[in-house]
């Protein structure tokens, strides 16, 4: 079911629309290389056999083996990934636990800030455009106060 908005909020997304389109107005490449996008995803393990590994001899008018169906592995791992008009910036795997807390999030910002300090030295100055979900954890009051210290703005 949609989520209605009440009129303050309405008011608050058209006034962060009207500026991003001013921006891009302003320099659209330039914009774009500020815009850094992260989102998590659940990786599933697989040992598949492939089609070398399963090639045998058979007699002629033989059929081979029945082969069981792949099915995906119990072993999974979340993955935080960054990034930005160049590519990758930052892969984080959360480890021991099976959702994303404010903590683990301010954690992996944290690292993203490094990350953007040693690939590109200077970026932080422009601040960065942190396009990303608006999860619990992604929007919370802690989360807002490490974005805003770490120069990156979200949109």
């Amino acid at each position: 079911m949609p989520k209605l908005l009440c009129p303050d909020q309405l008011q608050t997304r058209a006034e962060l629309s009207m500026e991003i389109l001013n921006k891009w107005d302003q320099d659209p490449e330039a914009f774009l290389q500020r815009i850094v996008t992260g989102d998590e995803t659940w990786l599933y393990q697989y040992d598949p056999e492939d089609k070398a590994q399963s090639k045998q001899w058979l007699p002629r008018g033989g059929s081979g083996p029945v082969k069981a169906k792949v099915d995906q592995s119990r072993a999974k791992v979340m993955a935080t990934v960054f990034w930005d008009a160049q590519g990758i910036l930052l892969v984080d795997f959360l480890e021991g636990q099976r959702m994303i807390t404010s903590a683990y999030y301010e954690s992996v910002l944290r690292k993203l800030e490094k990350a953007l300090a040693e690939n590109s030295p200077g970026r932080l100055h422009q601040r960065v455009l942190l396009h990303r979900k608006n999860a619990p954890a992604h929007s919370s009051h802690q989360t807002g106060a490490v974005l805003q210290s770490v120069s990156m703005g979200t949109h």
